[in-house]
C-alpha cells in the first residue's frame, strides 16, 4: 500500500452466503496487512472467541 497499492474492502454488504468465519478471516488478514498489531485486532469484540 505504501507503494501505491490498494486497500481491499467490501463496497456494499457482504453477500449472505459469506460465512461469519470467512468474514472474520478477511477482516483479520486486512488488519494485518494494514500493519495493526495482533493485540489491537484481538481487542475487537468480534474476535473475542474467533481465532485464525
Amino acid at each position: 500500500m505504501a507503494e501505491g497499492g490498494f486497500i481491499p474492502h467490501v463496497d456494499h454488504r457482504a453477500p449472505g452466503e459469506v460465512s461469519w468465519d470467512n468474514y472474520c478471516y478477511y477482516i483479520w488478514e486486512k488488519c494485518h496487512m494494514l500493519g495493526w498489531p495482533e493485540e489491537r485486532i484481538r481487542a475487537f469484540p468480534a474476535f473475542e472467541h474467533w481465532r485464525p
